[in-house]
């Protein structure tokens, strides 16, 4: 997973090589909630919601409709999202 999303982040920079949109990332062993469990204090706000709370079905519907557009040939590799000053990597 890293790769593949350093390979994303580079695409997008190809021009201005070596510059990176996320020059740090980092891999949770068993995800973000079993980090937050580990170790709270570096969290941000220190609070923790499952995604399959009530309050974000609306937001993991809209994922998820994403998501299956995108396996049936919509190709989030080539485009970026512009967000003020930073790029995003879209997927």
């Amino acid at each position: 997973m890293y790769r593949h999303l350093r390979s994303l982040d580079r695409e997008i920079n190809i021009d201005t090589y070596p510059k990176l949109n996320f020059p740090e990332m980092y891999l949770l062993e068993g995800g973000y909630k079993a980090f937050y469990e580990s170790d709270r204090s570096h969290c941000f706000p220190q609070s923790y919601k499952p995604m399959l709370q009530k309050e974000h079905s609306a937001d993991l519907r809209h994922f998820r409709v994403k998501s299956k557009s995108w396996a049936a040939g919509d190709n989030p590799r080539h485009r970026t999202c512009a967000s003020g000053n930073a790029t995003k990597l879209c997927f």
